[in-house]
């Protein structure tokens, strides 16, 4: 009985490290209160997610597609996110470069201040719709 008992813990202790394995996502960077994770997806863009560190846990903020972000700097005032990092260059490569992404929905009602940030700072800024 006992080793019918050693055989059972063993094959769950084989599949707890094997979920481990295939669910844990890298840090990419941190700052504060916000660490940035690769996307454990298969299928689809590599992405990076932004969490925001709460007590023992992390809670997903947003995602972003074809980011490779290097540092991250939040602007929790206008709910945008400063990513220092790598994007597609559309030839296969990549540019390093900065750019401001949303962080929640107020960034869409600050887009004033955010663009006078961006000029302020010269960090490239696309409108969005």
């Amino acid at each position: 009985m006992g080793k019918l008992y050693g055989i059972c813990w063993s094959f769950i202790a084989v599949i707890g490290l094997l979920v481990c394995r295939v669910t844990y996502s890298p840090a990419l960077c941190e700052s504060g209160d916000y660490v940035m994770r690769r996307s454990s997806g298969v299928i689809g863009f590599e992405t990076a997610r932004l969490y925001k560190k709460s007590n023992l846990r992390e809670v997903e903020v947003w995602r972003y597609e074809l980011v490779y972000p290097q540092k991250i700097v939040p602007l929790d005032s206008l709910g945008a996110v400063v990513i220092y990092g790598d994007y597609p260059d559309g030839n296969g490569g990549l540019t390093s470069d900065t750019t401001i992404y949303p962080m929640s929905d107020s960034y869409y009602d600050n887009l004033p201040a955010i663009k006078e940030f961006s000029e302020k700072h010269n960090i490239h800024y696309q409108k969005l719709q």
